[in-house]
């Protein structure tokens, strides 16, 4: 059964969203949208002060092997891979979003945690922080689990079996009270990382692969 609040903000996008990242000095998100017809990628920048989002970026020379690295003070860190089959082969772009001037830089600029907001922690299926969040929720959970806590507030990204396919769920519990439990995806395959992350207060998380959502807690 899904509990729902009622969100700060959300919205849908078109295509799929493939992650997201944060500027936590600046209370911006960057998210990387992909369009597995066309095989295109662009760019949304959305403000967390302002709810204001920008129109899709769409930069010329971004292609399928490209990805975003991360975002600060406007300013988008891509890594655009030549050769598919070796990752070490890439180079580092960065866009300024205001002025639409695309340069290339030597290390990508943004160092690792300036660029994800407060990400939650990782437990793999039968460590003993995932037994431990299965014993908590009660549910056989599969997979691995991802889990934040700060203060009286918990939040969970699990997984429950759905015939041969996944469901993924995020559950929120605060003062010992369930404030927010929701389906974030069906019919997945396996796990899939980024359930969540908190920037600016917010817990910010995407269902569907299409839709942004964001609560104050």
């Amino acid at each position: 059964m899904e509990h729902h609040l009622s969100f700060d903000f959300s919205f849908d996008i078109v295509g799929k969203i493939w992650q997201l990242k944060a500027d936590h000095k600046n209370g911006q998100l960057a998210l990387e949208v992909r369009n597995e017809e066309d095989q295109s990628v662009s760019f949304l920048v959305f403000d967390l002060e302002t709810f204001e989002i920008s129109d899709y970026l769409n930069i010329e020379v971004i292609d399928w092997w490209s990805t975003l690295h991360g975002i600060q003070s406007g300013d988008l860190a891509i890594i655009q891979y030549s050769d598919p089959q070796d990752p070490s082969k890439k180079t580092y772009l960065s866009y300024n979003c205001e002025t639409q001037r695309l340069t290339q830089s030597d290390d990508g600029f943004i160092e690792s945690e300036d660029s994800g907001g407060m990400a939650p922690v990782f437990a793999p299926m039968g460590s003993e922080i995932f037994e431990l969040c299965k014993e908590y929720l009660e549910e056989d959970i599969q997979l691995g689990v991802e889990y934040y806590e700060e203060g009286s507030t918990i939040i969970f990204s699990y997984y429950l079996r759905s015939g041969a396919k996944f469901d993924r769920y995020l559950l929120v519990n605060k003062d010992g009270e369930e404030i927010l439990r929701a389906v974030q995806d069906t019919g997945l395959d396996g796990y899939a990382s980024g359930g969540f992350l908190i920037q600016s207060g917010f817990l910010i998380f995407i269902a569907d692969s299409k839709q942004v959502n964001g609560i104050k807690i």
